[in-house]
């Protein structure tokens, strides 16, 4: 039998998941980024599944027509989410097609960039703990097959496979990529 999600975990990875679809949109805007737009997509379909999710526990949880009215404002709040996330895709797609102008040109001197990197199984990072890195960037959210950690602790293991989203300077981010490839500059 298959496991039914709490409706309050469901909601809560809703919420934050959208809020991280906006930020990475935006990112992606402005750093005219393709594989940060590609992860926007990856999380608004995640963030459908949840949206399901929390309709079958809303529908579970609803004991009588009492239930059910005070179950409403849930699935406004989810719905919500599913349309920032939807939205972020658009911006996504946006990006992808190059329909936007240039505004990355405008960046282009900043000093921080955000951008996509995966361990590979050859990579020193597999195995190791966030906390135990020296390499001049932050790990903002890490996605590990469908499931995203957002701002991971220090005691985070990183494993082969992993995609970081990494904030970084530009000056560090060809050493931050090789490090995640398992070559060395």
């Amino acid at each position: 039998m298959e496991r039914v999600k709490p409706v309050r975990e469901v909601l809560r990875e809703l919420k934050d998941l959208s809020s991280f679809a906006i930020d990475l949109a935006y990112s992606s805007v402005l750093t005219g980024d393709a594989s940060l737009a590609e992860e926007v997509l990856e999380i608004e379909e995640e963030i459908g599944e949840l949206y399901r999710e929390l309709q079958i526990g809303v529908l579970m949880a609803a004991d009588d027509l009492e239930s059910a009215k005070s179950l409403v404002p849930l699935l406004s709040v989810a719905y919500s989410a599913r349309e920032i996330a939807e939205a972020s895709g658009d911006i996504a797609k946006l990006v992808l097609t190059r329909t936007l102008p240039p505004v990355g040109e405008v960046l282009e001197k900043t000093a921080e960039r955000l951008f996509v990197v995966c361990v590979t199984k050859d990579s020193p990072l597999s195995g190791k703990n966030l906390g135990e890195l020296d390499w001049g960037a932050n790990v903002i959210a890490v996605r590990r097959g469908r499931r995203w950690f957002l701002s991971p602790e220090d005691d985070f293991v990183l494993q082969a496979g992993d995609c970081l989203i990494v904030e970084a300077p530009r000056t560090e981010e060809a050493k931050v990529k090789e490090l995640a490839k398992g070559e060395m500059l």
